[in-house]
């Protein structure tokens, strides 16, 4: 049987803005929690990701630049997922919210937080790691809307 040991709330000027879209990826990197928001909230060009430093129990967030929508359909575009791959470099999953012929964007970056002193507000600059169209293709065009 698991515990809820402890809760870890967003600070309240961040979660006054939050919009429909929630977290989608949460991963682990020494002592820092990163969390991806889906989308942009209220007022927000980007959307952000936060970085809780579970030493000193304090919140920062970074903003993370999404591609424009490719579609024929339109739609939008989100943060899926993200994952470590230690000092302080992530993968982040980025996509589309279209499936089968109207999906376009199914992309892998990298990012680099550093040290994690990184300024709060930043713009993180991302780096295409793969593009998972063309792998999602070669079996017969079924692409999910979520990778």
């Amino acid at each position: 049987m698991a515990v809820i040991e402890e809760v870890i709330t967003l600070p309240e000027e961040v979660n006054s803005i939050q919009a429909r879209y929630g977290l989608e990826g949460v991963a682990v990197d020494g002592d820092n929690v990163v969390v991806a928001f889906q989308r942009a909230w209220v007022n927000e060009t980007d959307p952000r990701l936060g970085i809780y430093n579970t030493a000193t129990s304090e919140w920062k967030f970074v903003m993370y630049p999404l591609d424009e929508p490719e579609s024929q359909n339109g739609g939008g575009v989100g943060l899926s997922d993200l994952e470590s791959l230690g000092n302080g470099v992530f993968l982040v999953l980025e996509r589309d919210d279209q499936s089968g012929l109207d999906a376009a964007i199914k992309r892998v970056y990298s990012i680099d937080l550093g040290d994690f002193s990184i300024a709060d507000g930043t713009l993180v600059e991302k780096t295409l790691v793969r593009d998972l169209m063309p792998d999602v293709l070669a079996y017969n065009g079924q692409v999910p809307e979520k990778i």
